[in-house]
């Protein structure tokens, strides 16, 4: 099928938890990848709304940590339960870490805690419907996605599992890490590796030409030329491949990347899309990148987000 030069298996994975049916799967998933390689497992609740501490009053920052405290053993125990009942395990499972933490902005909270945990990867869930069709995410998954110092996998509920994993690329600085980890993935499953890279031509090219902007008229794109421009790509993905030793299946795609990986992820029934986005810090960490976030909103299928 695939072969690669494996990258390093994650050591420590985090999963969120908030009790919904997606994060069932996103538990189940975790704690799938957690048995295949050797990595500790944590289970992360966040308790929200949870108010400040009075620290010049005394007896009202006593009652306050008290209360905290019984809130956090009883979601402590909640978890367990319902970790219990998804996955089979009880508390006193040595590779699973149950932690609850409170937090007025969950994915923040998230993000600090993989970071404390020195996590490899994060797992959560994604609400919502599937396809095109689905609303802006606005979710947990994509603030996590954006903000987590490591990779995060957003999970949802596999219609085939014997899918192909799709690495999306960009010819960038990403496309090794990338085409490394979806090998991985692809080798470990055992199914076939895709390697995409659109071209993003616009669409709505007719061809007679285009009425562009300010009534300026925009010629179509010489068919030669595009044909030279797909050639071209699919050279440069050759090269990256045989850069990262990895072998794949390239498919070349016409039109915006935003809607032909998801469209080839529905197409070719994938299991996974693995994308990357650039690692920001601070303020500059505002966007994951308009392909990352579309992919991840509208991909049939769980997309494994690399932080690069």
């Amino acid at each position: 099928m695939t072969q690669a030069t494996s990258p390093s298996k994650p050591k420590r994975i985090l999963v969120a938890n908030d009790f919904s049916p997606s994060s069932e799967v996103a538990m189940r998933a975790a704690h799938a990848l957690a048995k295949r390689d050797g990595a500790r497992l944590g289970v992360s609740h966040v308790v929200k709304g949870v108010g400040a501490i009075h620290p010049l009053f005394t007896s009202v920052a006593k009652l306050e940590l008290e209360g905290i405290a019984d809130v956090q053993r009883r979601a402590t125990a909640a978890v367990q339960h319902h970790m219990g009942g998804v996955l089979g395990i009880g508390p006193e499972d040595a590779d699973v870490l149950v932690a609850v933490t409170s937090g007025s902005n969950e994915a923040e909270t998230i993000g600090e805690q993989a970071k404390d945990d020195q996590a490899s990867l994060v797992v959560v869930g994604s609400h919502g419907r599937t396809g095109l069709e689905r609303a802006f995410l606005g979710s947990v998954a994509e603030k996590v996605a954006r903000t987590a110092p490591c990779d995060v996998l957003v999970s949802r509920e596999s219609k085939n599992e014997k899918g192909p994993v799709i690495a999306a690329v960009d010819l960038g600085d990403p496309t090794a890490g990338v085409l490394r980890k979806a090998a991985r993935e692809a080798a470990a499953r055992n199914v076939e590796l895709i390697a995409a890279f659109a071209l993003d031509t616009p669409p709505d090219v007719v061809p007679y030409g285009l009425l562009g902007p300010f009534g300026i008229y925009v010629s179509a794109p010489d068919p030669k030329g595009q044909a030279d421009v797909r050639e071209a790509a699919e050279k440069a993905l050759r090269v990256a491949l045989e850069a990262a030793d990895v072998r794949a299946t390239i498919k070349i795609l016409e039109g915006r990347a935003t809607r032909e990986l998801v469209v080839l992820a529905e197409t070719q029934g994938a299991a996974l899309l693995v994308c990357a986005t650039h690692s920001r810090t601070g303020v500059a960490r505002a966007l994951l990148g308009s392909v990352a976030e579309s992919v991840i909103r509208h991909a049939p299928c769980s997309v494994l987000v690399v932080r690069t």
